[in-house]
């Protein structure tokens, strides 16, 4: 039983090593694996799932390319002059092209997301509507992400072959459970009456988070409302007037997923104008060598949450508290 045990790992091995074909994944294989992947990057970034997944399965042949094999390089990001990780060396448009490898497939997508949005060219795209497949696609073309001069009908096709686009939906349409809403009847000066749905928010309470100023932060992209970028997570700044549910309207973001993001879901409140909204999902430490925080008067572990874009349970189990642990002034908060 031992010899013939022996014998089976021993064929194994050599057809491993004769480069007999591996079993490749198929294109619904791939989506099913990493499609929450891609719809994380659409709520956190504002990429449309169905772009990112469409790239994705081009990019990397269903995830059996030698890029994406080797160098878990899913959507042919090449080095640039900025790149300072690992690399590989393929052929592209020309012999021995620089490629960026990653240590696993999650920092090829995080990457991907980082590399359009901090880009120039791709500025554009974010204006489009969430759901704007078609644009996205004739938007990296035109933008110069590959040069196959078919790209944009390329990703298109497969957006529509695959139906990637009910990815966009599920994120814009937030099936997530909503917070309990009341119903307020107003009477308007023309005599009619209108029913409008608000989140239940304790008008007597104001949320006062860190308040900055429009120079404070490099402005990631123009919109709806600028949008800024604080421990890679990206946030508005209230204006006055302003209320949770009108910046998730204006943004298109689901309003519970919107509180989560701030860490209100069980507080909702009002927002002065000027504190930071986040609209993507905080950290869970200091990503930009900040390592403490200095305590001072009025100060909340909620608000330090804000200020560093830190999610607050994480912060509060990085200091032994908990979340509603009233901090004081001079303690020292660790920040990572």
């Amino acid at each position: 039983m031992k010899r013939r045990f022996y014998f089976l790992c021993l064929f194994g091995c050599l057809l491993a090593a004769s480069g007999w074909p591996q079993k490749k994944m198929t294109a619904n294989e791939y989506i099913t694996k990493y499609s929450p992947l891609a719809i994380e990057s659409m709520e956190e970034f504002g990429i449309p799932a169905s772009i990112k997944m469409a790239q994705a399965l081009v990019e990397s042949q269903n995830g059996n390319s030698r890029l994406a094999q080797e160098a878990n390089n899913h959507f042919g990001i090449k080095c640039k002059s900025d790149w300072q990780g690992a690399t590989i060396k393929h052929d592209d448009d020309a012999p021995d092209e620089c490629f960026r490898r990653y240590q696993d497939v999650y920092d090829s997508y995080a990457d991907h997301s980082y590399f359009l949005s901090n880009s120039d060219r791709y500025r554009s795209l974010f204006e489009l509507d969430p759901t704007d497949y078609t644009g996205w696609a004739n938007g990296l073309a035109q933008a110069g992400y590959a040069t196959n001069p078919n790209y944009a009908d390329m990703l298109i096709n497969t957006i529509e072959t695959y139906k990637l686009y009910e990815l966009d939906r599920k994120v814009v349409q937030n099936e997530l459970p909503q917070p309990q809403t009341t119903t307020v009847t107003t009477t308007v000066t023309t005599t009619t009456t209108e029913t409008h749905s608000h989140s239940a928010v304790d008008p007597s309470y104001e949320y006062v988070g860190p308040r900055i100023l429009d120079n404070e932060y490099a402005v990631l992209r123009q919109g709806r409302m600028p949008i800024y970028v604080n421990n890679n997570t990206r946030f508005v700044i209230a204006e006055e007037g302003d209320t949770f549910d009108s910046i998730a309207q204006r943004m298109r973001i689901g309003l519970y997923k919107l509180l989560s993001f701030n860490d209100m879901v069980n507080n909702p409140q009002q927002i002065r104008a000027g504190s930071i909204v986040y609209i993507s999902p905080k950290k869970k430490k200091s990503l930009n060598g900040i390592v403490s925080h200095l305590v001072s008067k009025g100060e909340t572990l909620h608000f330090v949450s804000q200020k560093y874009g830190i999610r607050l349970d994480r912060l509060a189990r990085m200091n032994y508290m908990d979340v509603g642990y009233q901090i004081k002034p001079g303690q020292r908060i660790r920040l990572r």
